[in-house]
């Protein structure tokens, strides 16, 4: 990623970088972005450190949601919808994983919700029942779960080896293709953050002053967090309002 990028600058002469699939390549990406003095739009990683990174001239803003802001609407709607006191967590072992687990554990923290207990897993992993067993022993009434489309996939279909009809509460990971597919029938009762505007794109570009941007979940007003279960409400084009923010701020005329 970071190669690509300084490609895309130094040869390429770009004005602005569109991209981040994954929190890791975007983490990669920033130093280079804020120093370079091109701006990076996300586009769809989470990672909190990506936005909120610490530069004294931040170049690096995103359309995404933001894991610290996604993980207090997880830990709610687990709340809300399973009444979850001892939830666990099965996390992607990379960066990302990293910033939801801070994440989670402040907003269970401020709940006064013990975890279950934490796992991590490999993304070439295909069998997840020990880390699984670990929290189902622990008494783990609900999973917060986060990684991508297939180590997703994964998850459930250990579950489903395990016969443990657990609650699954994930980040927008399996949202990225083909979840229900490589998942099974399990994959439906997964249920998983998103963030998009009523009647079309409304999602808010911002950098590391983001913390009030999305502080609530509130219904008509973009952007916000919903959760949606597998087959439920289409996400809307985010990267289109990238793009129209960009363009609107390097054309003249625009300004």
């Amino acid at each position: 990623g970071v190669v690509a990028a300084r490609e895309l600058v130094q040869r390429e002469k770009v004005a602005a970088l569109f991209g981040g699939l994954d929190t890791p390549v975007s983490i990669a990406i920033v130093p280079f972005a804020n120093q370079s003095k091109v701006p990076f739009m996300g586009v769809w990683a989470a990672g909190t450190p990506i936005t909120r990174n610490g530069a004294a001239e931040n170049y690096v803003f995103r359309v995404s949601a933001v894991d610290v802001l996604v993980d207090k609407a997880l830990v709610d709607y687990a709340v809300k919808k399973y009444s979850a006191k001892k939830p666990g967590m099965i996390l992607i072992n990379n960066p990302w994983g990293e910033s939801n687990e801070a994440g989670l554990k402040a907003a269970l923290a401020d709940k006064n919700i013990p975890a279950a207990g934490i796992e991590k897993f490999q993304d070439a992993d295909v069998d997840v029942v020990p880390q699984l067993t670990r929290l189902k022993e622990a008494g783990a009434d609900v999973l917060f779960m986060v990684a991508n489309v297939a180590p997703s996939s994964q998850v459930v279909k250990s579950l489903d080896r395990m016969g443990w009809n657990v609650p699954i509460v994930s980040h927008w990971g399996p949202a990225g293709g083909r979840f229900s597919e490589l998942a099974g029938p399990s994959g439906q009762r997964v249920h998983f953050s998103c963030t998009y505007g009523p009647g079309g794109p409304r999602i808010t570009v911002r950098n590391a002053d983001d913390t009030d941007t999305v502080a609530v979940i509130v219904r008509g007003r973009g952007p916000y967090f919903r959760l949606i279960d597998d087959d439920g409400e289409a996400l809307v084009p985010v990267t289109d309002d990238g793009i129209t923010t960009i363009v609107q701020r390097l054309t003249p005329a625009a300004a």
